[in-house]
């Protein structure tokens, strides 16, 4: 006979697991879905808390006012009769224009009694349902006192001591009404059945309206990504503009890093280009010493020369390839840190010129910038100065206007002012440069230029070269 299947049970660990992979997801949706599966009950129970409360004071309240008129109505019943000179006697009609008081099973009893605790009398409704003033709760009699009880488990009661003229001495009386408990319960149950299915549907309802408007505001992210991959398999080249203020900040920056790498490999296309183009030059003056006979004997000298040539090429268009770029990415770097390094190891190398540094630096300058590229712009902005100065460089560094301001002057002879303009130019090729300044300069420009800066030349007073650089800090 075949065995019967056994039921499998997963282990508690692998529950847990489960559990918290669910909560830790990262998942905007799975957060919301949680924060209401946790908030919407907790708002839920609070509300049906206040309303049941709410309900059963109000029934207590109905109650209490029932119970009064029940009272007046056996108070307007009453009567007292003078059956002897020192004694009166309560009389009471056989049946009670308050049907409640006559009827058995209506939850309504009626009691009078006197001072002493004594029952002077008992509505039919009492009688018959076996009803005993005895076991009532009542407190000691004091004239026109009223209570109304709500302790008991079982009924609420109200009472009124009062004192009614007789001859020939007036009678103390205690006029009592209770009401079973049975159809108070029986309310509070249907009224709690009927809350809790509204709040579960309400629950529900919220929920799902909750969800759905979720996932209407986070479509524009669906739209974002599906646009991301888009992008990647290159059948758009930028984000469009059609998202929301809050997205937009993002796909602004999105656009700007894309076009940033777009500048990034046409600067890398443009540099090899350059190079290929640079190289050809020295090559063929290379080829043609070679090739000549009668030039061979001076052709080292000649040779040495143009490998330098292309040895200083090939740095400028490699150091060109990988200058950094702006991106939203860039951290801040603090100016006068790498200003103060690049100056100490300048002083090394030039120590036999005893050159004199003044420095005037902005406390707590920083601006957006890789730190390679600020080192590589002062470093040959301030080789220069430190080359072609003859006993003293000034160094000041500022931000105006939310701008860095670097400004290097030198007493050097100063530039022409017909190769002022021709150095400045960007793209310019080491081997169109103006004699003397190299190749450091069309870096520092190439660099500048990629930060949206700009870099002027003027003279210094009374002599030499100022350089001036202005970048956004960011």
């Amino acid at each position: 006979m075949p065995k019967p299947e056994q039921q499998q049970t997963l282990p508690a660990s692998t529950l847990t697991g489960s559990l918290a992979r669910f909560l830790t997801a990262r998942s905007i949706n799975r957060r919301f879905l949680i924060s209401c599966c946790i908030l919407i009950p907790f708002f839920l129970g609070v509300l049906g808390a206040g309303l049941d409360d709410n309900h059963q004071t109000s029934l207590i309240r109905a109650t209490q006012e029932a119970l009064r008129l029940h009272t007046v109505t056996l108070i307007s019943e009453a009567e007292i009769s003078d059956l002897a000179a020192s004694r009166s006697k309560l009389v009471m009609p056989e049946y009670l224009i308050d049907p409640d008081f006559n009827t058995p099973g209506s939850g309504i009893f009626g009691f009078i009694g006197d001072e002493q605790g004594n029952l002077l009398w008992a509505s039919q409704s009492a009688v018959i349902s076996g009803f005993y003033y005895s076991h009532l709760p009542l407190s000691v009699f004091k004239p026109g006192a009223k209570v109304f009880a709500t302790d008991d488990e079982d009924f609420f009661l109200s009472s009124f001591d009062t004192l009614f003229e007789g001859r020939p001495n007036d009678v103390s009386l205690r006029f009592v009404t209770v009401k079973s408990k049975n159809r108070f319960r029986q309310e509070m149950h249907t009224y709690r059945q009927s809350l809790l299915v509204a709040l579960s549907l309400i629950g529900i309802g919220l929920a799902i309206t909750l969800l759905l408007i979720v996932r209407w505001g986070l479509r524009p992210l669906d739209r974002l990504a599906n646009d991301i991959t888009r992008l990647e398999n290159g059948d758009i080249e930028y984000l469009d503009n059609h998202y929301p203020a809050e997205l937009s900040t993002l796909t602004a920056n999105l656009n700007l890093l894309i076009d940033t790498e777009k500048k990034q490999r046409e600067r890398y296309r443009n540099t090899l280009s350059d190079l290929a183009h640079s190289l050809k030059t020295p090559l063929a003056i290379m080829q043609g010493l070679l090739g000549d006979q009668l030039q061979r004997n001076n052709v080292q000298k000649d040779i040495d020369e143009q490998v330098t040539r292309m040895n200083q090429i090939i740095q400028y268009q490699l150091q060109r390839a990988v200058a950094a770029s702006p991106t939203v990415t860039h951290r801040k770097t603090e100016t006068n840190r790498v200003i103060e390094r690049v100056v100490s190891a300048l002083k090394k190398v030039y120590c036999d010129k005893s050159m004199s540094v003044l420095l005037e630096l902005e406390d707590h300058c920083q601006v957006a910038m890789d730190e390679r590229d600020l080192s590589e712009i002062l470093g040959n902005l301030l080789d220069n100065a430190f080359k072609y100065g003859e006993s003293t460089i000034s160094v000041s560094s500022k931000i105006v206007a939310k701008q860095w301001q670097l400004m290097i002057k030198d007493d050097g002879k100063g530039i022409q002012n017909k190769h002022k303009t021709a150095i400045l130019e960007r793209g310019a090729r080491a081997d169109t440069a103006v004699a003397g300044q190299g190749i450091g300069l069309a870096v520092v420009i190439d660099i500048v230029s990629s930060y949206g800066g700009k870099l002027t030349v003027t003279d210094s007073e009374p002599k030499g070269a100022c350089f001036t650089l202005s970048i956004p800090a960011r």
